[in-house]
């Protein structure tokens, strides 16, 4: 964590990237303008792209180091956020692993289970906050999380405790161009049905009808060769709680409830009974996003259908088909 500008945001350090990234929430929240536009080679998951981009300057300061400050050009990377990334947790950590407990990490008390990232700081920028202290490593450094410290404050690194989301990112870069070009075709990228996919979409029109309410209704589509699909109760009670304290500390609380009874009168929500009856019972969890600079809907509730028990288990929209990709109409449209 550090300060983008005055505003406290979380900032991944990236080792592999040749320049530094900054999203278009944290760009539209400080109101700042490009100090240049330039054509820029980037290499990216897909190969090598060359576009125009804009850049901007922007200084980071230290939570933990109040008299630190570098300035830094980033590049817009045309995402609301950059990533989303668990929460290290750091005092579980620190009780777990007695050689961190005296360190101080800039996000110590931060409880969200997890967190936008608005920056990326590639490696040219990386290099101006290293310090010359030694890692703090763990007894079993193939186990054990270790700490490295930088001018933000301490900053964890390895291995770290297992997370009931079981979310895992990783980044990867140098596709060679005849890659590039073969996985961006139609066909590679899944644009064009299927005889099983047409057939499922034959079948969900079928099941489809109106009822008395004028509402549209069909079955949930499931994958033919789909796992069990578990409950995540415990998982969408922890997101519950850790929203619970997040929007309390917000003073929203009361507007997220109003929102949920709102969406419960206009039948969007329904109440189900305390002891479930179907065969099938899944929960969702649910959170909110705040757009303060949004003209009309400032807080919206998100239900997240991609969320997973464990790293193993299928998320509900892994058991559910995809609708039609419209890609290809928009392709015939453009050309």
């Amino acid at each position: 964590m550090a300060k983008v500008n005055g505003e406290k945001a979380r900032i991944m350090l990236d080792t592999g990237a040749e320049s530094s990234y900054i999203c278009t929430n944290l760009i539209t929240k400080l109101k700042l303008k490009p100090t240049q536009r330039e054509h820029k080679t980037i290499e990216q998951l897909y190969g090598t792209v060359n576009k125009r981009v804009e850049v901007y300057n922007v200084t980071l300061e230290s939570i933990t180091i109040p008299e630190f400050h570098i300035k830094i050009e980033c590049i817009n990377a045309e995402k609301e956020i950059l990533t989303f990334l668990p929460n290290p947790m750091i005092k579980e950590v620190k009780k777990q692993f007695a050689r961190l407990r005296r360190l101080k990490f800039s996000n110590d008390g931060e409880d969200d289970e997890i967190q936008p990232v608005c920056i990326i700081l590639g490696a040219a920028d990386y290099q101006r906050i290293k310090t010359t202290e030694p890692m703090v490593l763990g007894k079993n450094s193939d186990k054990d999380s270790g700490a490295e410290l930088t001018m933000f404050g301490w900053t964890l690194s390895g291995k770290q405790m297992e997370l009931s989301s079981g979310i895992e990112k990783g980044f990867l870069l140098n596709t060679g161009r005849d890659e590039f070009e073969q996985m961006c075709s139609l066909e590679v990228l899944g644009l064009s049905d299927t005889n099983n996919e047409s057939m499922f979409h034959q079948d969900f029109s079928e099941k489809l009808h109106q009822t008395n309410e004028g509402y549209y209704e069909t079955r949930m589509p499931w994958k033919k060769d789909v796992v069990k699909l578990p409950n995540n109760r415990d998982l969408a009670i922890k997101r519950l709680k850790s929203t619970t304290n997040r929007l309390e500390k917000l003073n929203k609380l009361e507007q997220y409830n109003e929102i949920m009874m709102e969406q419960i009168s206009e039948g969007i929500l329904e109440k189900v009974p305390e002891k479930p009856t179907g065969e099938i019972v899944h929960y969702i969890p649910h959170q909110a996003v705040i757009k303060k600079n949004a003209e009309s809907t400032k807080m919206r509730v998100v239900y997240d259908c991609s969320a997973r028990k464990d790293a193993l288990s299928p998320s509900l929209n892994d058991c559910l088909e995809v609708g039609p990709s419209l890609q290809p109409l928009i392709f015939d449209i453009l050309i």
